[in-house]
């Protein structure tokens, strides 16, 4: 490159005489024509050296794609010709110079057409080969050699790609539906065609319409498309006439729309559950073929199987309708003809709860247990209608009078205790005597081990008072609170105001247990004794000595026989309280002993009579 650069610079500088005795080397084969002194001014201008007004007069095919814009020579930067044409190298030289990185480093966006896509792996001389020349004629003139040049492409896909097609999407381009990514997939909107694809025409692959023709070419315009029939096998034979869509839409075959098709317009309206039925169920052959005309219909058992093997004749009619086989139609069928008429709660019983599949005509139906289980689990003696009848199950016909009969009377508060209170639901195998087999795991129970008060009430008592007998002995089933109890028999009969206390004043409970045993029998061991110990004698004081047990401030104290000092003459009608003062700091005691029996205890000296004065 810098013999190349050297040899220019001598050529520009020297003279005319100069240059026709030297030359800086051979021209390659594509110049030959030219090599020599006297071909120097082809190429170099006197005190320019080489320019590119000099190449373009032979290169005149460049030089009007220059002019019109056009490639990679239009640039400003690649007007200097022999910046990548290089001379004087030889006859060998390839005369491109295509930069350190070679061809393969060549940015083709420069040329104006960017390698996108499947044309970026597309080798260069795929696309510039003289096949693909325009105009090569006229190029030729100009001075382009045809098998190396890179002009005469167009940018436009029929330039190099033959049009599969045969021009049936002229004038469109290629690119409005294939990208240089691939020819496939394409980018191709049908609704914008004459027939927009909907339903199941959107999943047909484009081969099932467009089929290819002999030329080897896909058939785009032209396909028939006006009818069903035009694609389609019509698969009633034209016995429903030729216009599809009056029963069914492109969302599928089998979808007939709802309204297309007014099948009351046959022999056979279609009502109940046989409007849900689909179309293949009734038109579809065993071969798989649809069959709409002579499909049997007279009757039933054209269709269904007589799940009642003939034993109830063949008019369904009579019991059935088109509602559905389970719901029989009112008044069709009257049970009360059978030796079981349909009473209470057997009237709504479905059909098939008693009928099953595979039931014998002749049903067991004597005994409730023929289809019921026994949910007592065998604990009450004789039939299920002693107790229960039609109407329900509950509630059960069962009295009071039933209850004493069964050994226990209900009476008093027992008459309003609900009955599962007592006869809770429990594990059948907890229960005495209680049915295992076929009985269910949990029931009521109604067989008890005893029927004691213990059975089911809890002892308050904690068996302190088990030595005075049984529960009743005390307490009545009216009610718990109202204890019929002879307190006598203890050895403290409870007389006056002491019958009229409640038993919890005297015997105070701990967590509901109340205490019997151990209470004490004087009146200070239940009361405070007001008088502090007053009129004790030995330590203890008789109270009822002075007072009434039943109005404690009824007093018979008589102070003449109680004390020693009887009350005469206006001491009697003085109050107790003017002698007998409160006499602790709070006044809540009265005293009574102590006292001083002396006039100046009490009186204080009567002063002095007044004299009398005389005029």
């Amino acid at each position: 490159m810098r013999r190349v650069l050297l040899a220019a610079a001598l050529c520009a500088g020297a003279s005319t005489a100069a240059r026709a005795q030297f030359s800086p080397g051979e021209l390659s084969r594509f110049h030959q024509s030219i090599d020599g002194s006297r071909g120097c001014p082809s190429c170099h201008a006197a005190g320019k050296g080489v320019t590119a007004e000099l190449c373009l007069r032979c290169h005149t095919a460049l030089s009007r794609h220059i002019a019109a814009g056009r490639g990679l020579h239009a640039r400003a930067d690649y007007r200097a010709c022999e910046r990548c044409h290089i001379e004087h190298h030889g006859r060998d030289l390839d005369l491109v110079f295509w930069g350190e990185a070679g061809r393969a480093g060549f940015d083709h966006a420069q040329t104006g057409f960017p390698l996108a896509g499947r044309h970026a792996q597309v080798g260069c001389a795929s696309c510039h080969t003289s096949k693909n020349v325009r105009d090569g004629p006229a190029l030729s003139r100009g001075g382009v050699n045809l098998a190396r040049t890179f002009l005469g492409l167009e940018r436009a896909c029929a330039s190099c790609h033959p049009d599969p097609h045969r021009g049936q999407f002229a004038p469109r381009a290629c690119a409005d539906c294939h990208a240089p990514a691939g020819w496939k997939p394409v980018a191709f909107d049908h609704d914008r065609a004459t027939f927009p694809l909907t339903g199941k025409h959107q999943a047909v692959g484009c081969g099932s319409c467009h089929t290819r023709q002999a030329d080897g070419s896909t058939r785009f315009k032209g396909v028939a498309h006006q009818t069903c029939a035009s694609c389609h096998r019509d698969p009633h034979a034209g016995r429903m006439g030729g216009a599809c869509a009056t029963c069914h839409t492109t969302a599928g075959f089998t979808q007939v729309a709802p309204g297309r098709f007014d099948h009351a317009r046959t022999r056979f309206p279609l009502t109940g559950r046989h409007a849900r039925v689909a179309c293949d169920a009734c038109h579809l052959t065993a071969g798989g073929e649809r069959r709409f005309a002579g499909t049997p219909f007279a009757s039933c058992a054209s269709c269904h199987r007589d799940p009642h093997a003939g034993r109830l004749g063949s008019a369904c009619t009579s019991c059935h309708s088109t509602a559905g086989f389970a719901d029989v139609a009112a008044g069709k069928f009257d049970h009360a003809r059978t030796r079981f008429p349909l009473q209470g709660r057997h009237a709504a019983v479905a059909c098939a709860s008693c009928h099953r599949s595979g039931q014998p005509r002749t049903m067991a139906h004597a005994r409730c247990a023929d289809c019921h289980a026994d949910r007592h689990a065998g604990q009450l003696a004789g039939g299920c209608e002693t107790c229960h009848d039609v109407d329900g199950f509950v509630p059960a016909r069962f009295t009071p009078d039933d209850h004493a009969k069964a050994g226990h009377p209900l009476t008093g508060a027992h008459q309003a205790v609900p009955c599962d209170a007592c006869h809770r639901e429990v594990a059948t195998a907890s229960i005495p005597g209680a049915a295992a087999r076929g009985a269910p795991a949990r029931t009521e129970q109604f067989r008890f081990a005893a029927t004691g008060c213990a059975g089911c009430h809890a002892d308050p008592h904690a068996g302190r008072t088990r030595s005075l007998g049984a529960c009743e002995g005390c307490h009545r089933t009216d009610a718990w609170p109202q204890v019929a109890f002879d307190h006598a028999r203890t050895g403290f009969a409870l007389a006056d105001a002491h019958a009229r206390v409640p038993c919890r004043a005297c015997h105070p409970g701990t967590a509901g247990v109340l205490a019997f045993s151990g209470r004490p029998r004087d009146c200070a061991g239940c009361h405070r004794d007001p008088h502090e110990g007053h009129f004790a004698k030995a330590g203890r004081t008789d109270c009822a000595r002075c007072h009434d047990p039943n109005v404690w401030t009824r007093v018979r104290f008589d102070h003449d026989r109680d004390t020693s000092f009887p009350l005469q003459g206006a001491h009697r009608a003085v109050a107790c309280a003017k002698c007998h003062r409160r006499s602790t700091p709070t006044g809540e005691t009265v005293r009574y002993t102590g006292l001083g029996r002396a006039c100046g205890d009490c009186h204080a000296a009567s002063p002095p009579a007044p004299r009398g004065g005389g005029g």
